[in-house]
């Protein structure tokens, strides 16, 4: 009984694997012969026809109606005015005045202000660093933007302030001398970062070395057309370097 049980089992097996054999044959050939039959139908197909749709892949014959477009708006953030240049430069004057942890946010909407500064602004700032009425934030910032200024008017504008009279400034206020001195420094300093128009800047350097009579601010001029020629670090650098040197023997 085992032996015909074993038997049985076997072909059983083999049944099975000849079923298999055959299914697998019979279904390559028909897909052989689909895909050869298509390949002909490739070849012999008319130019252009290659781009048409097969039957199974023709278009819908209806008519895909347009999606209605919503008539709901994303609200817009109301845009107001631009504030005027004097608007701007008194913000930050308040800004540089107050306790801030971001400081240097003023300082990129001072250089923002100074780009987009049209010709004939350029006086009107020229004024309010040389009024003695002015704030000294206010006459130091106004210096700063004409430094930071890409127009051409603003080199003329940094000579005056440079060779502007100080006695004849501060001779009913003698405390704000000091402040023009600061000034005019930064005017002399602010001719060399014009490397855009250097020769212009060069030729306003030469003639305040020619009518200025402050020793100091002389060394200033000098040290400035060095530095603007490439023979020297900017005067900033040099009295940084100086300041260290001071500090480090006074440690000693």
């Amino acid at each position: 009984m085992k032996n015909r049980a074993v038997i049985l089992s076997i072909l059983s097996v083999l049944g099975v694997g000849l079923l298999t054999y055959y299914w697998w044959n019979y279904n390559s050939a028909t897909i052989g012969t689909k895909s050869a039959d298509n390949a002909n139908l490739m070849d012999n197909a008319p130019r252009g026809s290659l781009d048409q749709p097969l039957p199974s892949q023709e278009k819908s014959s209806f008519t895909t109606l347009p999606k209605e477009e919503s008539n709901a708006q994303t609200p817009k953030k109301p845009v107001g005015p631009e504030p005027t240049w004097s608007e701007s430069f008194h913000s930050i004057v308040n800004k540089i005045g107050a306790t801030t942890d971001h400081p240097e946010l003023a300082d990129l909407e001072l250089t923002q202000l100074a780009l987009r500064l049209k010709s004939e602004e350029l006086n009107d700032i020229y004024l309010i660093a040389t009024a003695n009425e002015s704030s000294g934030d206010e006459r130091l910032l106004a210096t700063e933007l004409l430094i930071r200024s890409q127009l051409p008017e603003s080199i003329d504008s940094l000579k005056k302030i440079a060779s502007m009279n100080i006695e004849e400034n501060t001779a009913k206020t003698p405390a704000l001398r000091q402040e023009y001195r600061s000034q005019q420094m930064m005017a002399i300093e602010g001719l060399g970062q014009k490397p855009e128009w250097k020769v212009q800047a060069t030729k306003a350097l030469n003639d305040l070395a020619r009518t200025e009579t402050d020793s100091m601010n002389l060394d200033r001029i000098h040290r400035t057309r060095r530095a603007m020629e490439g023979q020297a670090p900017t005067p900033e650098a040099q009295d940084n370097e100086a300041l260290k040197k001071v500090l480090n023997t006074r440690k000693k």
